[in-house]
This record gives C-alpha cells, sequence and structure tokens, in this order.
C-alpha cells in the first residue's frame, strides 16, 4: 500500500499532483526540536568592522551583487549578510581580514549558497548582468 502511494504521489516537495482542485493543506508545526551540528566558527567582531568601513567609505550599506540598500528600499537599516567570498569550508582554520568579507543582501546570499561551487559576489553580479 505504502509503496503504491509512493509511486503515485512520489516523495518530496516536487511531488505534489494537480488534481486541478483546490485543497486546503494542514500540517502539524511548531514542536521544539533539539539538533546537533558541526557550524565553522565566526568572529561578529570582523561583521561589525566590515559594515563600518563600508559605511565610512561609501555612505550606505549596499549589497555588492544587486546594489539594494535596505534602507532605501524597505526604509530599514542594516538588512545586509556579511559574506566570506571564499567560503570557509574551502579555506578551513584561517585568519580573515576585511577584505575576505563582501557585503550582500539576504537575497543574493541564498543565490550565492544555492550554487556548487558557491558563487563569488562577483560571478554572481556578472551572471545578473548577463540577463538584462
Amino acid at each position: 500500500m505504502a509503496v503504491a502511494l509512493i509511486r503515485e504521489r512520489g516523495t518530496g516537495d516536487h511531488a505534489l499532483v494537480d488534481t486541478g482542485e483546490e485543497d486546503e493543506y494542514e500540517a502539524p508545526e511548531g514542536r521544539v526540536l533539539y539538533r546537533q551540528h558541526r557550524r565553522y566558527e565566526r568572529d561578529r567582531t570582523l561583521v561589525a568592522r566590515k559594515k563600518a568601513a563600508v559605511r565610512k567609505s561609501t555612505g550606505r550599506l549596499a549589497c555588492e551583487v544587486c546594489g539594494r540598500d535596505s534602507a532605501e528600499v524597505y526604509g530599514v537599516e542594516g538588512v545586509i549578510d556579511v559574506h566570506h567570498i571564499v567560503p570557509l569550508h574551502k579555506v578551513g582554520q584561517s585568519v580573515t581580514a576585511l577584505e575576505d568579507l563582501a557585503l550582500v543582501c539576504p537575497t543574493c546570499h541564498r543565490v550565492l549558497h544555492q550554487h556548487r561551487p558557491v558563487l563569488t559576489p562577483t560571478e554572481l553580479r556578472l551572471s545578473m548582468q548577463h540577463r538584462h
């Protein structure tokens, strides 16, 4: 029975079958889950110093890929991520300088990490320019 359902519906997010009817879907959420992760150490002072250095030199905190500044677009300053140009999983334990970091908006940051290998901000910016 279960095998027949999997074959009929598939698995995962891409398994939705369009029946032509609008169905309401409900699912339980909100349970507290505990996970154990391996993560790379980050220095929050580098983030603050990178933002301060860019603000001092440009007067704003704009994405280095798309150029958007959250203060101008949304009226909320500082919605910007600090991205390692060369991912930490590639360099391993090392010393990070401000020039090793880039300011990117959350959307561009997610797109950078969607690619394998991870794109640099410059590569994504050039890719976007070629699409327009």
